[in-house]
């Protein structure tokens, strides 16, 4: 289907602006479910103010695979119904699958929904005609191998003080019973997954490295410091 170049730019201005449209998935940036989301309201506002109609199907399935290894396959489907040069109405139907099995994601809510996701994502580029999403996603995973190629080992000084902010990072998220990845997210727009245990939550903080998580410790600075002050004081 073609599509009106405004509205391709209008998607394209949504993934590129917002700091949480993906998420890092298996190493690999992946649109959030928030944002397939808000991708399908933007087509849905953009079809009604031209006077068409739209309309959004999804069905699942499940699947046992490698023994007790669960497949979700969801279906969305993308139905037009607008006006051609004529005045003629017409009808325009496009479809697309997403795949997660639990082994990817051992959370069965979570493996549904990330099916779900990446079936919205592949319908609207085939709607789009074009893989916009990948390109983007693309250029966000070089920059990513960019920043990767730039690192350098830290040194004895460089992980002693990155250890000093996560336990602060760590002490006020106690405090203030934020969940640390609400707080990540807020203060930076990086979106990473809940981790299981305070070790997985350790690493992942040091994945992040000491630039981001200043960024945090700064949005809470004051709050920290004052909490600080009062449990030196208990």
């Amino acid at each position: 289907m073609i599509i009106e170049k405004d509205l391709t730019l209008r998607i394209k201005k949504l993934l590129e602006e917002d700091p949480t449209a993906f998420a890092i998935y298996n190493n690999r940036p992946e649109i959030t479910r928030k944002t397939a989301l808000a991708i399908i309201k933007e087509i849905k506002e953009y079809i009604s103010k031209k006077g068409g109609k739209f309309r959004t199907f999804k069905q699942s399935y499940t699947e046992t695979i490698k023994g007790d290894v669960i497949l979700f396959k969801v279906s969305t489907t993308i139905e037009i119904e607008t006006k051609n040069e004529n005045g003629e109405t017409i009808l325009i139907e496009e479809q697309a699958y997403g795949l997660c099995s639990t082994e990817e994601n051992q959370n069965l809510h979570d493996a549904h929904a990330t099916a779900e996701t990446r079936s919205i994502k592949r319908v609207v580029e085939e709607m789009l005609g074009e893989d916009l999403i990948n390109r983007i996603a693309l250029k966000l995973l070089n920059q990513m191998d960019k920043d990767e190629s730039q690192y350098k080992e830290p040194n004895e000084s460089d992980e002693k003080e990155l250890k000093e902010k996560i336990e602060n990072l760590i002490f006020y998220a106690r405090k203030t019973k934020l969940p640390i990845t609400l707080m990540i997210t807020k203060a930076t727009g990086i979106t990473i997954e809940k981790p299981k245990t305070i070790e997985e939550l350790t690493q992942k903080l040091k994945e992040l490295g000491s630039d981001i998580i200043d960024k945090v410790l700064k949005q809470y600075e004051k709050e920290l410091e004052k909490d600080k002050k009062l449990a030196s004081v208990k």
